[in-house]
């Protein structure tokens, strides 16, 4: 499903407790979530994006850098970055993440140099068969619940892999990898990144006789009573509670 502004949702989507850093690029490289993990922007320029402006990869220079990034999740914790991009080119490039250069200790989603989407890890890859298009926007998401790593477009998973990682703590980059300022950069545009939740899931449990399907015909209701801009509820399986999911802005 989509919520407004199409953030795509997937069904089984890992959420996690709080959201960590926000960028929304739309003028500069700042953190919009409010912890303070800003970015500095080099050679990236501003254009038109999904909504509002866009950061803008040259493909041979451009990327943003957040160095004090100390409550980034490392080791296997649990993580999800989501991001909307519109790629321009095929070749090797790092897209977005963090982590050391040593076995198991990064954490990037990547392009491999055919097109297909990839998780890095320094030399504990994978690379997908599912191919990131060219000239439109797409929707990525990426999950790590401490076992399986799990890679969404437009809401969709393309793939999923077995993985533990041990990643190291170190700056966040958008637009290529950190340690190789020298190639492997990403040539488009990217837009409204999140480290953390797309959404947050609120539970409770209805008393009883009251029916599902008259909470869930409140969904418009509850989104104008949380000034959100939409929300989604369902029944959670295998539990007697009701789950009500809403984007975080």
């Amino acid at each position: 499903m989509a919520f407004a502004e199409e953030v795509f949702v997937p069904d089984n989507f890992f959420n996690d407790d709080s959201t960590v850093a926000t960028y929304k690029l739309d003028g500069d490289a700042g953190d919009d979530s409010g912890n303070g993990y800003n970015g500095t922007a080099s050679n990236v320029t501003y254009a038109a994006g999904k909504f509002d402006d866009a950061a803008v990869f040259n493909g041979s220079s451009s990327r943003i850098d957040a160095s004090n990034v100390s409550n980034f999740p490392i080791g296997n914790s649990s993580r999800s970055i989501s991001l909307w991009v519109y790629n321009q080119n095929t070749v090797t490039a790092g897209i977005i993440g963090y982590g050391n250069s040593a076995n198991s200790q990064a954490f990037y989603l990547y392009l491999d140099g055919q097109g297909d989407l990839g998780v890095y890890g320094y030399f504990y890859n994978y690379d997908s068969n599912y191919t990131l298009p060219t000239n439109q926007w797409v929707h990525l998401v990426i999950t790590h619940d401490g076992t399986t790593t799990r890679v969404y477009a437009n809401g969709t998973e393309q793939f999923n892999l077995a993985r533990t990682f041990n990643t190291g703590a170190s700056s966040f980059r958008i637009g290529g990898v950190h340690w190789n300022n020298s190639g492997e950069y990403f040539n488009g545009k990217i837009k409204k990144v999140s480290h953390g939740p797309v959404v947050t899931l609120n539970e409770f449990e209805p008393a009883a006789g009251v029916k599902v399907s008259k909470i869930i015909n409140l969904s418009d209701d509850i989104a104008r009573n949380t000034s959100s801009e939409s929300a989604r509820i369902s029944t959670i399986p295998g539990r007697s509670t009701i789950g009500i999911e809403l984007p975080n802005s």
